[in-house]
């Protein structure tokens, strides 16, 4: 919308529509803006600048900018806000003119398809004249009974009786991706056509009522009638009805023809009927400008190879069904204050607002799960795993990589409907994401490094606030180029694939074909998206990819996949705590070294369950995990099946994990010991101490 260069109405004229509301916030707002008053609480200006803004702006479209911003001037300088000053509030409200703009030139749209259609698919529109044959009628009904209109329905003795005071239709069918039928129900409310699309079991079920609380003219004693109506107007009109294409989850569909952003449908229309919150979708917008986006994020991917691929990332994550690869986790860890979180928001910054669809590291698995669900085809920022619930950051990038939820019941005994995705999760954290031990797939489809991806927090803290104006432009730019280029021509994209894939050294040949991935995003999104040339793109990104891969190698590297890293470990504390384990009369035991041998004459130790969590927990493994593996070895007793034995402490038996002493480890510390000749306290390898140390 461009507002008019002069005003329509007088001030007096325009304080007086203002004060025409039923919001007790927006009232107050405008008391105390005409008492020159500050204009908002403190504290809360964030929350209520933009909804006075955009009410101010529908109830005066006729008003200047000039003339709001004079109206609003001396309440905003009461405010006393360096961060919401005049100039804030005038680039706010020039971004509710575009938004209210957009809301008018959708408005005239839908007013001429229900001119052309004779229905209406906005959620709420101004109605012209009432019009009989604007309603769709049924043999045996009629829609008008010579005074009002409504829906009524012919008697034995050719009379109408009343079914509903009101018209309501069904306008619209359509069909989801899993063949569900769904309807469009329109009525009038107040002057107003108002519409809902929702499956069609529900406008056949006692679920219709819940459209009474929208104004549908329904009640408990005329549903039934209603829906009698509604069933026969629907059969009677059905080769009239527009039929509509229904999606319900984010991402591509299952021809390749459609992709969906938030409300958005990019390529082949349709309707976008997705559950769960609003502001969920309302974060998958584009707001701001496109090329300041552009430039904060290039500004971001030119710092480090780490950062390029965390903005290649963004533009990665739809590429991972086109080319059959699983989910995927990318995780950075290190301290805090270098980055990692900025060039976590630019990668969900192409998609829309990155505060509004970050993930808290403090979630469940049922939550993550759920989270991963609604980002299908998109990446899922979660963010920092140090407040990650106990457990949590070592099922993660299993979870994420088993790309369907767990099988649930409801209380009849009936399989809840699996969630499903295919999504990259970009995780940070200030310790690793990946464990000692842990099993081989979820590192193969890991790519993890220690890394400062900035390094200079005055950028980070301009690339937060850039992105939360400036957001959503380049991935829905990105899905286009991939339709008009390659949906078509996959075999195209994947060769391509491949042939980074082979130029690039990984631990293993999975996490070689994850970083081509990042890699080919990175060279498209140059050429797409930035513009540039085609060789020049080939050989920037395949630099930033080796140099990438390198780091991530040297994290494999240390991060061994085999259960021997976990062992050295429980030795080392073993060798550290040895007085717990052989002195007479330790202060606190955490375990104990037993008679009895191997059939190679080993000696056990036994670990208590409380220190052996402890231990875990500190060299970031999986106990389960561990000790099957080391069992196998021979490096572990099991009894009966289990993974402890039992020991007797004061002659109390309980259980205990048994290991097999390293005595070699325990005799080379001893060289080194106290004067008693016991061995002394040892420290742990370099990369152990980096997991957060030997406990004591």
């Amino acid at each position: 919308m461009t507002p008019p260069a002069r005003d329509g109405r007088t001030e007096e004229q325009i304080w007086a529509r203002w004060q025409q509301t039923s919001d007790p916030k927006h009232a107050a707002a405008v008391k105390r803006a005409k008492k020159e008053q500050p204009l908002f609480p403190p504290g809360e200006h964030d929350e209520n600048l933009w909804a006075l803004l955009s009410y101010l702006r529908f109830k005066t479209p006729e008003a200047s900018d000039e003339t709001v911003l004079r109206m609003l001037g001396p309440s905003v300088a009461a405010m006393a806000c360096t961060d919401h000053g005049a100039a804030h509030v005038a680039n706010r409200l020039q971004e509710v003119n575009e938004q209210y703009g957009e809301a008018l030139a959708q408005r005239e749209k839908d007013a001429a398809l229900f001119k052309s259609l004779g229905h209406s698919r906005p959620s709420i529109e101004a109605t012209p004249p009432l019009d009989v044959d604007a309603w769709m009628t049924a043999p045996g009904y009629a829609t008008h009974d010579g005074q009002s209109l409504g829906i009524f329905k012919f008697t034995d003795k050719d009379k109408l009786s009343t079914v509903a005071a009101a018209p309501i239709n069904i306008t619209e069918t359509g069909e989801d991706e899993h063949r569900t039928c769904y309807v469009t129900v329109r009525w009038l409310y107040g002057g107003h056509a108002r519409v809902e699309t929702m499956p069609r079991a529900k406008v056949s079920g006692n679920e219709i009522l819940e459209l009474s609380g929208r104004g549908a003219p329904l009640t408990s004693s005329n549903s039934k009638k209603v829906q009698d109506f509604l069933q026969a107007q629907e059969q009677h009109n059905h080769a009239r009805l527009p039929q509509v294409r229904i999606f319900t989850q984010s991402g591509w569909s299952q021809d390749m023809r459609s992709f969906v952003v938030g409300r958005e449908v990019i390529g082949e229309p349709g309707r976008v009927i997705m559950p769960g919150e609003a502001a969920f979708l309302d974060a998958l917008m584009s707001r701001g400008s496109a090329d300041e986006h552009l430039r904060l994020t290039i500004a971001v991917r030119d710092r480090s190879p780490f950062a390029e691929m965390a903005w290649a990332s963004g533009f990665a994550a739809p590429l991972l069904r086109l080319l059959e690869l699983r989910s995927m986790c990318l995780s950075i860890w290190g301290a805090s204050g270098t980055g990692k979180s900025a060039v976590q928001a630019t990668t969900t910054s192409m998609w829309g607002r990155p505060s509004g669809l970050k993930v808290s590291g403090d979630v469940s698995s049922a939550a993550l799960q759920g989270e991963l669900a609604r980002h299908r085809d998109l990446p899922t920022w979660i963010d920092d795993t140090q407040v990650t619930r106990e457990g949590m950051t070592n099922l993660m990038a299993y979870i994420v990589g088993s790309e369907t939820s767990g099988s649930r019941a409801t209380q009849n005994g009936e399989l809840r409907a699996r969630k499903s995705w295919r999504s990259l999760a970009f995780i940070s954290g200030e310790r690793p994401l990946l464990q000692i031990g842990g099993a081989a797939g979820a590192k193969n489809r890991t790519l993890e490094a220690c890394a400062q991806p900035l390094g200079d927090a005055a950028l980070a803290t301009q690339t937060h606030q850039g992105l939360e104006k400036h957001h959503g432009h380049a991935g829905p730019a990105f899905i286009r180029a991939l339709m008009a280029r390659y949906t078509d021509r996959l075999d195209e994209l994947r060769d391509l694939h491949r042939q980074v894939a082979a130029q690039l050294v990984t631990e293993t040949t999975e996490q070689a074909r994850y970083a081509a991935l990042l890699v080919l995003a990175d060279r498209l999104a140059r050429v797409h998206i930035c513009g540039e040339d085609e060789a020049r793109a080939q050989a920037a990104s395949l630099e930033a990819g080796k140099a990438f891969c390198a780091a991530v190698l040297k994290e494999s590297r240390e991060t061994k996949t085999t259960a021997d890293a976990a062992y050295d470990f429980v030795m080392n504390f073993v060798a550290s705590n040895w007085m717990g384990f052989d002195g007479v009369s330790p202060i606190h035991r955490p375990g104990l070294v037993v008679d009895e041998k191997d059939d190679s004459g080993r000696r056990f130790v036994a670990i208590f369950q409380t220190a052996m969590n402890d231990i875990a927990r500190a060299g970031r493994f999986d106990i389960r995990q561990v000790m099957t593996e080391l069992s196998a070895k021979g490096l572990a007793a099991k009894e009966d099946g289990h993974l402890t034995r039992k020991v007797s402490v004061d002659g109390k038996r309980v259980r205990a994990y048994w290991l097999v002493l390293d005595e070699e480890k325990v005799g080379a510390e001893s060289t080194h010991g106290s004067p008693n000749g016991r061995p002394a306290m040892s420290r742990p390898p370099s990369h152990h101490a980096r997991m957060g140390g030997t406990p004591s």
